[in-house]
């Protein structure tokens, strides 16, 4: 019996319908007689599943995540059932070069961030990850050639509150249906600096799309400032990311050459750029005069 057929089985008033995308996963639509559902299929050897779980239980009734209905292990594979949230994943917008709504969901990225993500304390009764800035194997990970420079770009000196991250934030992982934004994909959350998500943002907006990258990290950043004393400069911004990417890359398996290529270039790009951001002229705390934004979580 296939996972697949275990869906049946388990749901099998549903129909099932293979879904594209997925990075470290693959899913299918259930749909029949109750609302829609998704499952998120992994290999059991691969640890997000778990985390997507308790990520999503947790944030559940929050109304910026999924629901999480059903969860399992059936022969070497992991399947997460989660409701399934109508939308187009935000990142479309850039794609399009729809600037006005592409700004406006760079605003509301740095509003959620404050204010659903980095609001949440640490809760030791929930299993995430602690996410560390240096990685303990970073001499196992990245090649000889970087690794002086790696290190350099990782020291750096962090201070400031533990919270929830999402560990892939940005477009690329928010759906936007009318005026109502989701945050999908936790697989990757965890317990660790705010930092890790405000870098991540910058990191992904310059690599994807540098010729409107300051600009929509400025906005994104003033946005979260007007919700959080967390500091932010490029030293530290870099150093997340830098973070981020060496993670992604322990994360590879040995038998994925090309994914692994991808990432040492990605690594080495990271450490070449330059995140700086011209400092936001905001105050530190505040709101817009009208107290919203144009997207909401409801």
């Amino acid at each position: 019996m296939t996972i697949y057929d275990k869906l049946r089985s388990r749901y099998s008033n549903m129909e099932l319908t293979k879904l594209e995308g997925g990075y470290t996963n693959s899913a299918v639509m259930l749909k029949g007689m109750g609302p829609p559902l998704v499952a998120k299929i992994y290999d059991k050897n691969h640890g997000n599943p778990r985390v997507e779980s308790q990520a999503l239980a947790m944030m559940g009734g929050s109304g910026i995540a999924p629901l999480i209905y059903d969860s399992f292990e059936h022969d070497n594979v992991w399947c997460v059932v989660m409701e399934h949230l109508p939308g187009v994943v935000g990142q479309r917008f850039l794609d399009m070069g729809d600037m006005e709504t592409s700004r406006d969901i760079y605003r509301q990225l740095g509003c959620f961030l404050a204010t659903h993500v980095h609001s949440v304390p640490v809760n030791s009764s929930v299993s995430l990850p602690m996410k560390a800035l240096v990685n303990p194997d970073l001499g196992a990970i990245v090649p000889a050639d970087l690794l002086d420079e790696t290190k350099r770009a990782l020291d750096v000196d962090v201070s400031g509150e533990i919270s929830l991250v999402h560990g892939d934030y940005g477009p690329q992982n928010i759906l936007v249906d009318g005026n109502c934004m989701k945050m999908i994909d936790w697989e990757f959350a965890g317990w660790g600096n705010p930092l890790y998500d405000v870098a991540w943002v910058v990191w992904f907006v310059h690599l994807h799309y540098p010729h409107v990258c300051k600009e929509l990290s400025k906005i994104f950043i003033d946005e979260y400032r007007l919700h959080t004393h967390v500091k932010i400069d490029s030293g530290l911004t870099k150093a997340f990311a830098v973070s981020s990417v060496v993670s992604i890359l322990g994360g590879i398996s040995g038998d994925y050459a090309q994914g692994r290529d991808e990432w040492i270039g990605r690594l080495r790009w990271t450490l070449g750029s330059d995140f700086t951001v011209r400092n936001s002229d905001l105050p530190i705390l505040g709101m817009y005069p009208d107290g919203n934004a144009s997207i909401s979580s409801q």
